[in-house]
């Protein structure tokens, strides 16, 4: 295995694969150039605090409020939105915050009852809605594909999960839309020494939307079939759960909850998140290696 043309093999028993999906760049005109990727989440944790600054700028100058466009109606685009409308509000900053979600509409792939709960809290919250497409971006504004214009000073796309070029240039076995096609027991269906979960890969007869809420629960399994190959032993079939529970953040410390076609919402289900997430992130920040310097300082 080689990493890059110019690198030397790397020698291997077997590969395991869970790099995630990435963001096609060229998906719109100009999304490269003039908009800020959610994925990688990095890119926009490095970029957020210049952006944020540059609204501050915007309202000490006397300007009207500086106007924030989020490309994409997933649960990602939703939560992004909501969450810089609400930072925006405590920090007394005035920002007008537009949501992009695409012609399918809000949250295509979930059911109508939490699709009506966050379209009534949008406004709420500071956030105004747009269905169309995003047609070309430019560095102040957003082309839509009914023809309108909108002005954007700062634009962030969240418009979902693409599969990188990679696996196919390396002659892996794909998917149509070109995620690595693997079997009920995670193993590549061309290559049986490479294995793949998650968001770059799909089960070929199990297909499921590429989420988050899908792609952890495939990490144990996919663990526990590495180590049975390793051993010699066959690997366990593994059926990935038909329907996921989604808690959409919506802002002030509420949020929405969605599973199969059920919908609630409240400040308690926000704790229920808050408490998911942080125990989450706690399982494996406990097996990072310490910082060089302690949090206090930075």
């Amino acid at each position: 295995m080689r990493l890059h043309e110019a690198s030397e093999p790397l020698p291997f028993d077997v590969i395991s694969i869970a790099t995630g999906p990435v963001m096609n760049l060229d998906a719109i005109p100009g999304l490269r150039e003039h908009a800020i990727a959610l994925r990688p989440i990095e890119s926009l944790i490095r970029a957020w605090p210049r952006l944020f600054a540059q609204l501050v700028a915007l309202a000490e100058a006397g300007e009207d409020a500086g106007t924030v466009t989020v490309l994409g109606g997933g649960a990602g685009g939703v939560e992004l939105a909501f969450a810089i409308a609400h930072r925006a509000r405590i920090a007394c900053v005035p920002a007008r915050v537009q949501l992009v979600t695409g012609k399918p509409g809000l949250l295509p792939t979930l059911g109508e009852g939490v699709r009506r709960r966050i379209a009534r809290l949008a406004p709420a919250r500071g956030v105004r809605l747009i269905e169309d497409d995003a047609a070309e971006i430019t560095r102040h504004t957003v082309l839509l594909a009914d023809g309108g214009e909108i002005a954007s000073d700062v634009t962030i796309a969240a418009i979902g999960a693409a599969a990188a070029d990679w696996p196919r240039e390396a002659g892996l076995a794909v998917d149509e839309r070109g995620f690595i096609a693997v079997d009920d027991r995670l193993q590549s269906i061309s290559h049986p020494f490479v294995f793949a979960a998650g968001d770059c890969a799909s089960i070929v007869g199990h297909p499921r939307p590429k989420s988050g809420v899908y792609a952890v629960r495939a990490g144990p399994p996919l663990a526990r079939n590495l180590m049975r190959h390793l051993a010699g032993k066959r690997p366990r079939r593994y059926r990935p759960q038909r329907v996921a529970l989604y808690l959409i953040s919506t802002g002030p410390q509420h949020a929405v909850a969605s599973w199969d076609g059920l919908s609630t919402e409240g400040r308690w289900v926000w704790r229920w998140k808050d408490r998911i997430d942080r125990r989450f992130v706690a399982r494996y920040a406990a097996h990072e290696p310490a910082p060089a310097t302690s949090p206090a300082q930075g």
